[in-house]
């Protein structure tokens, strides 16, 4: 099924510096100034320390001075004398601009005026272009003003039930009447807590020994860059281990990859991996089976048989979702089969959807039933996207939402015109605006190659 979907604003981007040839010139900065054409999110071009572009959103956050372009741009015009620390304005900007230059890029937090000259908050993004002959600055300028005023007075509030609780301890006759009782019971709370600190920090030591297992497994960034010229891994898990998995093997000039989501996340979902990983190894690379539904197929079997699986009722439904693709270069054929999980292909700004079977590698109800294989003809230039169900379901910060997979296509039909690694960076600060201070639900896995 081919979908058509255009360019959407509804999300917030943030745009990295890229190689030379992505944003030397007017079309590029008139493309990336469209990303943030309909954003809450300040955004503007600063060349050689003169304005040159910025959006909407920078003229409402920015009231106390009109923004004219080809005129001299600093942020301390718009700021108050001294930042927090009683830091001068001018002397800061100069030292985190300078920070910005040198490492290409820079985050940091800011106070500005608004229009009743009042200070807010904000969190200002700094990257800088790689032109040797003029010095290209974009700044992103996000109003945190309300998270930062929460934190500030829910830390007054900390304080004054702090206060409160000195002045009665040091006011009751009957507290100092059970000192001793008091006393012996807090010797009490103190060693449990320590036996409990003591026991949370082998557990946690446990688990981070069981991540570099994890990470010694998952593929090594060469695996791909020896096939794809341009692609990007986007791996965030939701605690030290990750349920999400991706493998990739290479024979007689035809690839494998697979992008899975195990049943959980942390250690349960990390057990899982490790044993899809290790499936894969054998199934392919020992047995030379290369066809991605017999690979599922075959798959399905070792788990059921692993995890006991019989299909009772109130049984554990141990198993994985699965993206499953075998791609040769030399024909430009593409083979996939699914198991709940989809894969996207995006040729000439056009998104077509290649559907997974509606079950999972593991016990259920379909079990009879074998994997569909499905055969693609690819091109040059194509984007392919394999993706776990993290990203489409982390909730916002504004909305007590999800992301959703709609909003997902229309945010990688949006970020078309870069190079795969810039894509990345594009989906983590995407994420990052949704989220918020929002905790992470899930792990979120994508994986983007350009044929």
């Amino acid at each position: 099924m081919r979908e058509q979907v255009g360019l959407t604003n509804k999300n917030e981007i943030i745009v990295k510096k890229e190689c030379k040839d992505c944003y030397n010139n007017m079309e590029r900065e008139e493309a990336i100034l469209k990303l943030f054409e309909k954003s809450d999110d300040a955004f503007l071009i600063i060349e050689d320390n003169v304005l040159i572009k910025w959006n909407e959103a920078a003229l409402k956050m920015m009231k106390k001075a009109v923004l004219k372009s080809n005129t001299k741009f600093n942020l301390t015009k718009f700021s108050p004398k001294l930042q927090p620390g009683d830091e001068p304005s001018a002397k800061k900007e100069k030292e985190l601009i300078k920070k910005a230059a040198k490492k290409g890029y820079n985050r940091f937090e800011w106070v500005l005026y608004n229009s009743k000259n009042e200070d807010f908050f904000v969190e200002v993004t700094i990257y800088c272009g790689e032109d040797k002959e003029k010095s290209l600055l974009y700044m992103i300028i996000r109003d945190v003003n309300l998270e930062k005023k929460n934190k500030l007075l829910l830390e007054w509030q900390k304080n004054e039930i702090i206060q409160k609780s000195e002045e009665i301890e040091t006011q009751s006759d009957e507290i100092e009447s059970q000192k001793e009782e008091i006393e012996t019971q807090r010797d009490l709370a103190e060693k449990q807590r320590d036996e409990i600190t003591s026991r949370k920090k082998a557990l946690t030591d446990s688990i981070r020994y069981a991540s570099r297992i994890q990470s010694a497994l998952l593929p090594e960034s060469e695996s791909f860059s020896k096939i794809f010229s341009d692609y990007f891994i986007y791996y965030q898990p939701k605690d030290i281990v990750s349920g999400d998995f991706y493998w990739i093997s290479t024979i007689d000039n035809q690839t494998i990859l697979a992008v899975a989501d195990c049943t959980g996340h942390g250690v349960p979902g990390a057990f899982m991996s490790i044993l899809g990983m290790e499936y894969l190894n054998e199934i392919v690379n020992n047995l030379g089976i290369m066809q991605p539904d017999r690979i599922l197929n075959n798959m399905r079997g070792r788990i059921i048989k692993t995890m006991g699986q019989t299909g009772k009722i109130n049984e554990p439904q141990d198993g994985m979702d699965i993206t499953l693709v075998l791609i040769d270069l030399e024909n430009y054929t593409l083979q996939y089969a699914g198991a709940f999980n989809p894969l996207f292909i995006i040729r000439n700004n056009n998104l077509s959807e290649i559907k997974a079977d509606r079950m999972p590698v593991g016990v259920h109800a379909k079990i009879v039933k074998p994997f569909t294989n499905r055969g693609i003809q690819i091109k040059a230039d194509d984007s392919i996207y394999l993706f776990t169900d993290g990203y489409q379901d982390q909730f916002g910060w504004r909305s007590d939402r999800k992301f959703s997979l709609n909003n997902f296509r229309e945010l990688l039909l949006s970020v078309q015109n870069v190079p795969m690694k810039a894509q990345k960076l594009l989906l983590e600060n995407n994420l990052k605006n949704w989220m918020g201070d929002v905790e992470q639900t899930d792990d979120v896995l994508v994986v983007g190659l350009r044929i």
